[in-house]
């Protein structure tokens, strides 16, 4: 449970040399839940982002638990994003009442596609190698890339799993 608690006024009683304090409980609006896979499984380091059309509430990450929460915010309708590196993103809309906890979970699974980029550098680790070839062994048959004069390569739809990556420049 959780509360707002409001200070009114204070008196002072001189005969017992005491301060009353009168005060109001108030329920928060806030909005909590918990991100799990299809299966049930917690998904851990998930964004979690509060907005309204035009502006940035506030972003938080799931916890262990797949936990998120956003506290003391105002009444009003609200869009929820979820996203995770190699997971599918979720997103909705929720409208949060006067005094309302709202609860909204979410699912996301791993993606089973996805891309790979990367840099590839001199020895030394400061110079870009550029035209190295960077090859990928998949299942099937090699991919391979040639990197640019920064010395970046990307694979744009790669299945998920383990991915030998070879890079070779003539001369290295």
């Amino acid at each position: 449970y959780r509360a707002k608690f409001m200070v009114e006024y204070d008196t002072y009683n001189e005969s017992n040399n005491m301060f009353t304090v009168f005060f109001s409980v108030e329920d928060p609006h806030s909005i909590e839940g918990w991100v799990k896979t299809s299966s049930g499984v917690p998904v851990i380091g998930v964004n979690v982002r509060l907005s309204t059309p035009l502006i940035l509430i506030g972003d938080t990450t799931t916890d262990s638990d797949g936990y998120y929460f956003f506290d003391d915010i105002d009444q009003g309708t609200y869009d929820l994003g979820f996203t995770k590196l190699w997971s599918t993103p979720n997103s909705t809309t929720v409208n949060v009442e006067d005094g309302m906890v709202k609860v909204v979970n979410a699912t996301m699974n791993k993606l089973q596609v996805g891309g790979l980029r990367g840099t590839v550098y001199l020895p030394g680790g400061i110079v870009p190698a550029y035209q190295a070839e960077v090859t990928i062994n998949i299942p099937g048959a090699p991919l391979v890339d040639i990197t640019d004069s920064n010395g970046n390569f990307s694979f744009e739809s790669v299945n998920a799993g383990s991915i030998n990556v070879v890079a070779s420049l003539e001369g290295y």
